[in-house]
This record gives structure tokens, sequence and C-alpha cells, in this order.
């Protein structure tokens, strides 16, 4: 229930133009999903764990199923629009893939939720759900497209506002005491539609225009991006689905989910400081190695300080912090922290990592790793999951961490040519 996967390549493409474009877009991801965290521990607490796992298990199976509209696109459209003379025309045609695609998406995959698990993906729900996935899948262009036009800072306001809008809609429904799954589902929904027109408004995507790129070569100029957002997307949100798919308890589902998105908001500290400083990879690496090297050791030392001093807080704190903020209904959420918070270190070191191997342009070297790790966790949970349900999936994803770890660290001795005089 955050925000998108591609800020990394955002920020990294922003290094072209100015570093202050791409620590502005950085901070703009930082605060927005620091509002994201309020809006889900709002609406956690304000909902029992069962009505959160509903919601949480509609949204990490659109969210994952949503690889079918977005296709690498938007990744594309970084890549591509910025050397366009007509940068409009290919944020258009996407646009229109993606409203194409959409509705037979929306219809397949409502249908397929009702067979697979009915109970959990209540009807009305998750066509919100799905629907609301969708509008934020053409977001993510336009904002994507105020990049590539170097209107960062309007990416970044309208960012946050969408945001903001979301936790309105939350703190409006808990002033009125509702508390229907319907109502937060709806206004969610509308809030990402009223940003997507006030932003559609601004840009005015052609989409009708005879001139569009065609869906046929919008499919093949994107393929290069899509393994990897597909991989991404999975890597993201196969925890959710996993107990979604295996176990279908609501309660487990909105506990662990919690566990993860807290996680995850957590890690926005370390991963905003790391992401903003990879446009100065990039650039230190062509122009003065020496600091290069020095910077991202620095950048090591950092992340990794900071993953030991959440990782001890969580461990210490995190019951309180779990019975003030979504109240004592909630303890197995603070269990699954406890038992999740070595996976913050990893991710920290591996964040750094990440950083180092897209600043050597090695991006397409992160697949393997990605497939081996994800492979393993699949694989395993077919036995853990339904034996040790949450508990089992936790030490499992802390295993998977460690081994995309290990696999990132073969990469960068396989290709260490590539870093130039960098010490191991």
């Amino acid at each position: 229930m955050f925000l998108s996967n591609n800020t990394k390549e955002v920020i990294s493409e922003t290094q072209n133009s100015n570093f202050l474009h791409a620590f502005s877009y950085g901070f703009s991801a930082i605060i927005a999903q620091i509002l994201m965290m309020f809006y889900t521990v709002i609406v956690a607490r304000w909902l029992t764990s069962e009505y959160y796992g509903v919601l949480s298990a509609c949204y990490a199976m659109a969210s994952l199923a949503s690889f079918a509209i977005n296709w690498g696109f938007d990744i594309w459209l970084l890549k591509e629009a910025s050397a366009s003379r007509d940068p409009l025309l290919i944020t258009s045609s996407i646009i229109r893939v993606k409203l194409i695609l959409g509705i037979i998406w929306t219809i397949i995959l409502w249908s397929l939720l009702q067979i697979i698990q009915p109970l959990l993906y209540v009807k009305d729900i998750s066509f919100m759900v799905i629907v609301d996935i969708w509008c934020e899948a053409c977001f993510t262009t336009l904002l994507v497209h105020f990049v590539v036009v170097k209107e960062v800072t309007s990416a970044s306001k309208f960012l946050i506002l969408s945001r903001l809008l979301r936790l309105l809609s939350a703190v409006l429904l808990i002033a009125f005491n509702i508390y229907s799954l319907f109502n937060f589902s709806l206004f969610r929904l509308l809030s990402t539609l009223t940003i997507l027109v006030i932003v559609w408004s601004t840009i005015k995507p052609k989409v009708i225009s005879a001139n569009n790129i065609t869906i046929k070569v919008l499919f093949k100029s994107s393929l290069p991006f899509t393994i990897s957002e597909l991989i991404n997307n999975l890597y993201i949100q196969c925890d959710v689905n996993i107990l979604s798919i295996f176990l279908g308890n609501r309660k487990i589902i909105g506990n662990y989910s919690l566990a993860i998105n807290l996680i995850n908001a957590i890690l926005t500290l370390p991963y905003g400081i790391i992401n903003v400083f990879i446009p100065n990879l990039i650039r230190e690496k062509d122009t003065n190695p020496h600091r290069f090297y020095r910077l991202l050791w620095i950048l090591y030392f950092i992340s990794s300080s900071l993953g030991i001093l959440i990782m001890i807080a969580l461990w210490y704190f995190s019951d309180l912090i779990v019975n003030l903020f979504l109240g004592e209904s909630y303890f197995e959420t603070g269990r699954l922290l406890v038992l999740l918070c070595p996976i913050i270190l990893i991710k920290c070191i591996n964040q750094v990592t990440i950083a180092s191997i897209i600043t050597v342009n090695l991006q397409s070297k992160r697949i393997m790793p990605q497939v081996t790790s994800l492979g393993i966790k699949i694989l395993s949970s077919l036995w853990i999951v339904p034996q040790w349900q949450q508990t089992g999936l936790a030490i499992l994803s802390i295993f998977s961490e460690g081994m995309l770890f290990l696999g990132y660290l073969l990469v960068t001795f396989r290709y260490k040519h590539k870093f130039g005089h960098l010490k191991y």
C-alpha cells in the first residue's frame, strides 16, 4: 500500500539535468511515504485486523497483477522521452495503452479473484481496489512525464498532494465515525481519481491522437524493461499474496501486511538518503573515481549504522510502539516486527549495493539474484507457510533477503573491473 517501485529510476534519470531535481523528487518521495505510513496506521487502528486484512489482500493482489498494465512503460518513458522532441506524444501513447489494457485487466482480474478466494477478495471491495490501482498506474505515468520535461517540482507537488488527499479521506471518515470497509475503499478511490483528473487537466495527454505510437511498437520498445519490472513487482508483493492464497485468514494477513508496511515505512529514511546520492555517485564515478569509492563506503557505513540502530530500537520498543499507535488488538504485529527486524539491516546494505550496481550500468545483472531469491522463497513457502504460517514466512523472508545480499555481492565480485580499483 505504499509507493510504486520506480523511484530509484526517476531519481537516477534526473541526474542528467540537476542534482537539486533529484534531491527534490527524492525528498518528496520520503514525505509521500511518511504520509502513507500515517494513512496505514490510522486505517488499521480504526478498522479491525480482519477488515484491514481484506483491504491488504486486495491491494497486494491488484498491485502484483498491475504488471499487466504497467509493462515497464514508465521506466522506458524515462529513458526514451528525455531525448524526444515530443515527449507528450510518448506519454499520451502510454496512457492510451494503459486505458485500453485497464478495461480488460479489470474484468479478468476481478473475475479471477472471485474464483481464487471469494470470501477474502470481497466483490465490491476488490473491484474498487482494482480500479484504484488502475488509476494510480495512469497517475504514475503522468508524474514521470513531469520529470521528463524537467518539471520535477510539479511531480513532487502532485505526488505529495495525492497522498495528502488519501490521508484526508480516511480522516474524514473517522471524523464521522464511519467503520465501513466499503466507504474506506470508495473514498481512497475517489481521492486517486481526483488527483488523476487534476494532473490530467494540467498535462492534457492526447490519447485519441492519430499520431500516437501503436500498441505493438510500445510493447516491443519497452520489452527490455519488462522483466525487471515484473521481478521487482513480484519481490515486493509476494509475501502478502502467499498468505492470501495459501491461508486466506483475514486476521493473519492484516497483522503481517501491517508489519511489512511499517518496516517499509521505517526504511524510508535510509532508502531516501541512498536514492538521493545515486546521481552524485554516477557523476563521481565518471569524474573522480577516488571520491566515488569514498562516497560509496560512507554510504555503506551510514546505511549499516542506521540499520543496526533501527533493528535494536524495534527489538526493544516494537511492543510499545504497536500498543501506542495501533492498540492491543495488534499484538501479533508487534511480535512480527521483532521477528522481522534483522531484514532491515540486510535491506539497508542491499540498497547501497543496488545503488553501486546502477552506477556502473549493471542493472540487468540484478535479475539473476532476484529470480534466485524469489524462486527459493516461493518454492519454500509451499511447504513452510501451511505449517508455520506467518512466523514461517517471516523467517523465510529474512533468509531470502540474505540470499539476495549474497547474489548482489557475487555480481560486484564478478564484474569488479567495472568498479575500477574498488577494494574488497
